[in-house]
C-alpha cells in the first residue's frame, strides 16, 4: 500500500530542519530558515510511472568485467567495480562463446543469470515520495516496478571430436614413356705416328692411324625426338669408347613436363693389316694399326608414373550445444556423428598438398529477440603426398608416399568431458538474486539521475528520491532487495567507516555517516551553498555529521584520529554470479570536531 502523502510530506520537511540544524553545529555555518510554503498543483503532485522496460534496460547496463572463465568450478564470472562494459553486452558476448573459450561451469552461470533478460512475471508498487529540489517540494505518487525471474537454461556450446583415419589409396592409371636414341655420324682416319728401321736388305715400317667422330644424337620419348646434342671423339689406333646421357623433357599427365634420358655409346676395336713386298734389293715389311668403324649401342628406359585414388575417412562426433549443425565445404550434416571420406587423385607426376575442406559445426539458441550463434572451427586436415624412384633393370618407376597432417585440427578442451554438473549450476536462480540485489538500485539511480537531469540540484534531488523511495522499499517489500538496502542504511562494520551512497550507484557527491558506536546518528548535506570548498570530510561526534563539498565513496577509519585516508566506491557485496567489488578512489583529509 502506497504512503499516505501528507505523511510523506511531513517526514522530508522534517528531515531537511535537521539537516540545516546539524550543519551549523557540525561547521558553525549559519542558515536562514525561513517557513516553507508549499508550492500548489500541479507542481505540488506528480505521477511517475517508471516503465519496466526501461528500468530493466538500466539494470542491466551494470558495469562488469568476466573473470576467471575457463576455471570450471567458477560461478562468480563478473566483477563489478564501476568499470568495464554493459552486463547485457557482457552476457550476450559470452552466450557466443565457444568450448575453448569458456568452461562448463561458467558458462551456465552466465547463463543463468541471462534469465534476467528476460524476467518471468512484473509486480508492482507504488509509493508516495517528496523530493525537494531546492525551490519546492513536490509529492511524486511513484509506480515501481520488481522482477521475477528464472535461468536461462540451455545447453553447453558444441564442439567436435574428430578422427582421422589412416588414408587407403590404390592405383587406377599409368602413363609411360620409352625413351630411345637415334645416331648420325661421320669418321675420318688420319695418320697419328709411322717409324721403320732395316735389318739388313728387310725394311720393317708402322704405321698408326685414329678415328675422328662427329655426329648427332636425337633423343626420342615414344618415337618423338624431344631432344639432340652434338658429340665429337677420337678413337685411337688401339680402340676405345664414347658414352654419353642424353635427358630431354616430356609432358605426361596431368600436362606436366618431366625429364627422361637414355644412353648411347661409340666403340672401335684395334684392327691391325699387314703386307709385304720387294723393291730392288730391299724387301718392306709393312704394319698398320687403326681403329675399327664405330660401333652404337643404345639404352633405352621405360619411365611409369601412375595416378592414385586416395580416400581419407573421417569421423566426427558432435557433442553438446542444440541441434548442431556441421558443416564441411558446402555439405551440411544435422546428425551427432557424421562420417565422410575426403576424396582426390593424384598423379606420381605432379605431387600436391591436399588441403580439406574446413570442418565448421554451429547452433543458434534465442533469448529474448536475440538469436546467438554459437561456432567451433574444428579445422582441416593436410593430405602431403611425395614421390619416390623405384629401378628394376631399364625400368624407373615413380611411386607416392602419403601422409596425413592433423596439426591443423582444434582439440577439444579437457573439461567438454569432465566438468561441473549442469545441475549443480541451476540449482542457483542468479537470474532473481541479480534482479534483487544491488543491481537494481543502480538501475533505479540511473533512472532517476536521468530523469531529474535538468534539474539545478539534479544530483541531488535524485538522491533524495532516491533514499525516500528505497527507504519505503525497505519498510514494505517484501523481497530479498531488502537485504542490501539495509547494508546501505544500517551496515556496521568493526570500524568507523564514511560513506557515501556512491557504494552502488553513479556519482553521488553528498556522503554520509554510520558509526558503528552507540547513539550514533546519521545526517547527510543538503543542496545548500555552502560558504566554503573544504577539500577535507569534517565529523562532528555528537551529531555524526559529515560536512564536506565533494567527497566520494567511503573509508575505513580504525580509530579517532586525524589524517589523510584512503575512500574506496562500492561496497563488497559477494551474492550471485556477480561479485561486487570496493576500490580505491581518491586520498581525503578526515578532520574530528571533539
Amino acid at each position: 500500500m502506497a504512503e499516505e502523502p501528507h505523511r510523506a510530506v511531513l517526514w522530508f520537511v522534517i528531515a531537511i530542519l535537521i539537516i540545516l540544524i546539524a550543519l551549523q553545529l557540525a561547521a558553525n555555518v549559519h542558515f536562514t530558515v525561513s517557513p516553507l510554503k508549499f508550492p500548489v498543483p500541479p507542481n505540488y503532485s506528480r505521477n511517475m510511472a517508471i516503465s519496466n522496460g526501461t528500468l530493466l534496460n538500466d539494470i542491466l547496463q551494470l558495469p562488469v568485467n568476466p573473470t576467471n572463465l575457463t576455471n570450471d568450478s567458477n560461478l562468480k564470472v563478473f566483477i563489478s567495480n564501476g568499470a568495464g562494459n554493459p552486463l547485457k553486452q557482457e552476457i550476450l558476448q559470452l552466450l557466443a562463446y565457444n568450448a575453448t573459450q569458456i568452461a562448463p561451469g561458467p558458462y551456465w552461470a552466465v547463463a543463468d543469470l541471462a534469465g534476467a533478460l528476460q524476467p518471468t512475471n512484473i509486480v508492482y508498487r507504488e509509493y508516495n515520495v517528496s523530493v525537494y529540489n531546492g525551490t519546492n517540494i513536490t509529492l511524486y505518487h511513484v509506480k515501481l516496478s520488481f522482477f521475477n525471474a528464472s535461468p536461462y537454461n540451455t545447453t553447453y556450446p558444441p564442439s567436435d571430436n574428430v578422427t582421422v583415419f589412416n588414408p587407403d589409396y590404390k592405383i587406377i592409371n599409368k602413363t609411360s614413356v620409352k625413351t630411345n636414341v637415334s645416331i648420325y655420324y661421320i669418321y675420318q682416319y688420319y695418320l697419328y705416328y709411322n717409324n721403320s728401321y732395316r735389318i739388313g736388305n728387310d725394311i720393317y715400317e708402322y704405321y698408326y692411324y685414329n678415328e675422328n667422330v662427329s655426329g648427332t644424337a636425337y633423343l626420342l620419348a615414344n618415337n618423338n625426338i624431344i631432344n639432340s646434342t652434338s658429340f665429337k671423339t677420337t678413337f685411337y689406333y688401339y680402340g676405345g669408347s664414347y658414352t654419353e646421357n642424353v635427358t630431354g623433357y616430356t609432358e605426361v599427365p596431368p600436362s606436366v613436363e618431366k625429364l627422361v634420358y637414355a644412353v648411347f655409346a661409340l666403340s672401335a676395336t684395334g684392327k691391325e693389316d699387314s703386307y709385304n713386298y720387294t723393291q730392288g734389293n730391299y724387301t718392306y715389311y709393312v704394319y698398320i694399326y687403326y681403329p675399327s668403324v664405330p660401333n652404337v649401342s643404345v639404352k633405352s628406359f621405360t619411365f611409369n608414373w601412375y595416378e592414385y585414388l586416395v580416400v581419407v575417412p573421417l569421423r566426427i562426433i558432435a557433442d553438446n550445444g542444440t541441434a548442431p549443425i556441421t558443416l564441411v565445404g558446402n555439405q551440411t550434416y544435422t546428425g551427432r556423428i557424421i562420417n565422410i571420406n575426403f576424396t582426390f587423385t593424384v598423379w606420381s607426376s605432379d605431387p600436391i598438398n591436399y588441403t580439406s575442406s574446413k570442418i565448421i559445426t554451429y547452433d543458434i539458441i534465442k533469448i529474448v529477440n536475440y538469436s546467438i550463434k554459437r561456432s567451433w572451427i574444428a579445422g582441416y586436415i593436410v593430405i602431403t603426398t611425395s614421390a619416390y624412384e623405384q629401378k628394376s633393370g631399364n625400368t624407373i618407376n615413380y611411386y607416392l608416399k602419403i601422409q596425413v597432417n592433423t596439426n591443423n585440427i582444434a582439440k577439444q578442451p579437457n573439461w567438454v568431458f569432465h566438468h561441473i554438473p549442469k545441475e549443480e549450476v541451476y540449482r542457483h536462480n542468479f537470474a532473481l538474486e541479480f534482479l534483487e540485489g544491488p543491481a537494481y538500485l543502480f538501475g533505479l539511480n540511473k533512472y532517476l539521475s536521468n530523469y531529474f537531469s535538468h534539474e539545478i540540484y539534479a544530483n541531488f534531488t535524485a538522491l533524495s528520491f532516491f533514499m525516500s523511495i528505497t527507504n519505503s522499499i525497505k519498510q514494505t517489500n517484501d523481497t530479498k532487495l531488502v537485504q542490501p538496502v539495509t547494508i546501505l542504511y544500517n551496515y556496521s562494520g568493526p570500524s568507523w567507516e564514511v560513506r557515501n551512497l556512491n557504494l552502488y550507484f553513479a556519482s553521488f557527491s553528498l556522503p554520509w555517516l554510520n558509526y558503528s558506536i552507540p547513539n550514533a546518528s546519521m545526517g547527510i548535506v543538503g543542496p545548500l551553498d555552502l560558504p566554503f570548498n573544504y577539500t577535507k570530510v569534517l565529523v562532528n561526534s555528537k551529531l555524526g555529521l559529515i560536512v564536506t563539498s565533494s567527497i566520494q565513496g567511503f573509508a575505513n577509519i580504525s580509530k579517532i584520529q586525524n589524517g589523510t585516508y584512503t575512500f574506496y566506491r562500492w561496497l563488497n557485496w559477494d551474492s550471485g554470479a556477480i561479485l561486487f567489488k570496493q576500490y580505491a578512489y581518491e586520498n581525503y583529509s578526515v578532520e574530528f570536531l571533539f
